[in-house]
């Protein structure tokens, strides 16, 4: 999840600051504005990764890991149906589909390690059914 995170603050960190820069290494044609919008995403995700790390409680790590999951799925989703208008003579098209693969991978596991740290805390179940 620290690999994640790290690629994630770094990816969107660019994009954010430096759209103009980074715009002709997006794989795909995108605006200005959606690069700081995506960015921005990206440093939240990288943000949320590191402050879950920081916490060292696996019970707190389900939901950023099904957000991990489900971000990471659906952005594979729509890279994939949307391929067309997708460069796949650039390499960063590759790294990016790498990258979300990784971390819906990352955050798929990290849930089924939450779930099973919550289901071997019988005192943890029952407090959670009484509140």
């Amino acid at each position: 999840m620290l690999v994640v995170g790290a690629l994630l603050y770094a990816s969107g960190a660019t994009v954010h600051h430096f759209s103009p820069t980074a715009l002709p290494f997006w794989p795909w044609p995108i605006g200005p504005l959606s690069a700081q919008v995506t960015g921005a995403w990206l440093i939240a995700l990288a943000i949320a990764a590191g402050l879950s790390i920081g916490e060292r409680d696996l019970d707190r790590l389900f939901v950023p890991a099904a957000t991990y999951t489900a971000f990471g799925g659906f952005q594979l989703l729509a890279t994939l149906h949307n391929w067309p208008a997708v460069r796949p003579d650039h390499q960063s098209a590759w790294v990016y589909v790498a990258l979300l693969a990784l971390m819906t991978l990352t955050g798929a596991h990290g849930m089924w390690t939450a779930a099973g740290v919550y289901q071997s805390h019988p005192s943890k179940r029952s407090a959670a059914a009484a509140g």
